[in-house]
């Protein structure tokens, strides 16, 4: 603050014109007159900056979205969660089909006299995931599905 008020001092001390503000450390009480008296402001004076303008318009229309998927949301479907459709139903049906028609062929292949540890591990294991997939085609099956969003 100090090397400013020098700079200032030292300005208006060696100009021929003086400063109208050189007293003065706050700009605020500065004013400039005019030729007509009055005191002499940049064009823009009193105006909100274009870019402050463009900040509450894009805060604005993304309120605006977010209220039209709040009204558009489901009643009954907690935050965080959405509904899914008819047609992602429908994919995951199938893809849960194809497991569990590839985990029956598996089945199949494994002989009916379990011998070895590892076959009757290998065995316990598939039926694990035949539990699993039917268990997930219950969830799917039911008209309405919810799954977290992201």
């Amino acid at each position: 603050m100090n090397n400013r008020l020098a700079a200032i001092q030292l300005s208006s001390s060696s100009s021929s014109s003086p400063l109208p503000c050189s007293s003065s450390l706050s700009s605020s009480s500065c004013s400039f007159e005019d030729s007509t008296g009055g005191t002499a402001r940049h064009k823009a004076f009193g105006r909100v900056p274009s870019y402050l303008l463009a900040r509450k318009q894009a805060r604005l229309a993304a309120e605006e979205l977010r209220r039209a998927a709040m009204k558009g949301r489901h009643s009954g479907i907690p935050p965080g969660m959405r509904l899914l459709t008819k047609e992602e139903r429908s994919e995951a049906l199938a893809a849960l089909d194809a497991q569990e028609r590839e985990i029956h062929s598996a089945l199949l292949k494994i002989p009916l006299r379990v011998d070895t540890p590892s076959m009757a591990r290998r065995k316990q294991d598939l039926e694990a995931r035949l539990v699993e997939v039917g268990a997930n085609r219950e969830l799917f099956a039911k008209p309405r599905v919810l799954i977290k969003e992201g």
